[in-house]
């Protein structure tokens, strides 16, 4: 956190000192898939985690992440509670879908196409629609808190920056951050019909449930936060991404042996499998 405290503020420094467009745009789009990938794989550890001592580093991180790691708690552990049955709110697309539907004999060629189409028109605003889904899940006061926290946000950047670079701030960061939870998140519960045949055992429906990502490329794991060990985090949620590495041959070693499932996919592997899911279902 100490870290994305000074690169944030230089990140500032540098967009408001410019002298030229481009090299804010070359800068800022970068520097978002930088924030992206720290505030998620920071976020993500801190939920399953016991709080952190309070420092000017943490301080700081909670107010310029407008408090999301307080804002999606609820609406993740209940994910992990209830990992791909319909009590699971990350299993509900906003409109047109519900992923559990996967279990239902395939439905007409005609509502098939308009799901998947539906579906994919709404992946842009995932990263909106995580933090709507989220609000929900806390009541009125503390809904207004983060709401004017989320405001307060363009607010300061109309006083630290000049108005284009405020745009090109907000522009890269949300887009960028969309692009990258969307990309190393969305299939890694979705990939197959085999994740939702859940069996009420906890720990074997873990393994079913979750996919893994390259399990054994360290640079894929460091690029990805650790989501990418989705199976072992899901067994393990509170160990931190950088130490699932030596846990992940371990559990795929271990569900080999007893012939559990353990599914491992390249990046765009998953991607076919889970769009693949999305037309036939």
């Amino acid at each position: 956190m100490r870290i994305f405290a000074l690169l944030q503020c230089a990140h500032f420094v540098i967009l408001r000192h410019s002298p030229w467009l481009w090299l804010a745009v070359v800068w800022a789009i970068p520097f978002a898939l930088y924030r992206a990938r720290t505030v998620w794989t920071v976020v993500h550890e801190r939920v399953h985690q016991r709080e952190l001592r309070t420092t000017p580093a943490k301080i700081f991180y909670d107010v310029s992440t407008a408090f999301v790691t307080q804002l999606w708690k609820r609406h993740h552990l209940r994910h992990h509670a209830y990992t791909n049955t319909h009590r699971d709110p990350d299993t509900r697309m906003f409109f047109g879908r519900d992923l559990n539907d996967v279990r239902r004999a395939p439905a007409r060629l005609v509502v098939r196409a308009a799901r998947f189409v539906l579906t994919l028109a709404q992946y842009p605003f995932f990263f909106a629609l995580f933090l709507v889904r989220s609000l929900a899940t806390h009541d009125a006061r503390r809904v207004m808190l983060y709401l004017a926290a989320f405001a307060a946000y363009p607010a300061v950047l109309s006083l630290l920056l000049p108005p284009e670079m405020a745009r090109i701030n907000t522009v890269t960061n949300f887009s960028v951050g969309a692009l990258y939870v969307l990309f190393t998140f969305a299939p890694t519960h979705s990939a197959s019909k085999a994740n939702f045949e859940i069996s009420g055992d906890r720990m074997v429906d873990q393994l079913t449930a979750a996919n893994d990502v390259w399990p054994r490329s360290r640079l894929w794991t460091l690029l990805c936060g650790g989501i990418n060990l989705h199976v072992e985090h899901h067994l393990f949620p509170s160990v931190p991404y950088g130490r699932l590495l030596l846990v992940a041959p371990v559990v795929e070693e271990f569900a080999r042996e007893r012939g559990l499932p353990y599914h491992a996919y390249s990046p765009l592997g998953i991607w076919r499998a889970h769009l693949r899911l999305l037309w036939r279902s």
